[in-house]
């Protein structure tokens, strides 16, 4: 199991469900870090390693997809599970096509994102 055990990155443009999705992951004992734009996002994930990336679909004017094929190649060496969460069911395809373990739609409940969170931490730590 990788060092970097239960630490979580949000990447999504809608401060409130950033929010919200932190409350809910901390009260879960994560380590979170959240970011509301693609840039920010390149930084963090070129400086640190998470267990699980929750990323939307559109960050802004950049496709959350088009962040995730930058980083696969890392991502997957180092073990990190994605989760997309998203209004844009066309992306489905594309999304599984890069591995991602998760492609939620939104509206998503936080209990219910937790609880897909969790399956993953438990799965990964049984590995």
């Amino acid at each position: 199991m990788a060092l970097f055990n239960r630490s979580l990155l949000i990447v999504d443009d809608d401060p409130d469900l950033v929010r919200l999705f932190q409350r809910t992951f901390l009260k879960r004992g994560y380590d979170v870090t959240a970011t509301m734009n693609a840039n920010d996002a390149r930084h963090i994930l070129s400086e640190h390693e998470f267990s699980v990336i929750i990323c939307d679909m559109q960050i802004g004017r950049i496709r959350g997809i088009d962040l995730l094929r930058e980083y696969h190649d890392h991502l997957a060496a180092v073990g990190t599970s994605v989760v997309i969460v998203s209004g844009h069911e066309q992306f489905r395809g594309v999304a599984d096509e890069i591995g991602v373990e998760f492609y939620i739609s939104k509206p998503v409940s936080p209990h219910e994102l937790g609880d897909i969170i969790d399956r993953l931490m438990s799965a990964e730590a049984q590995t």
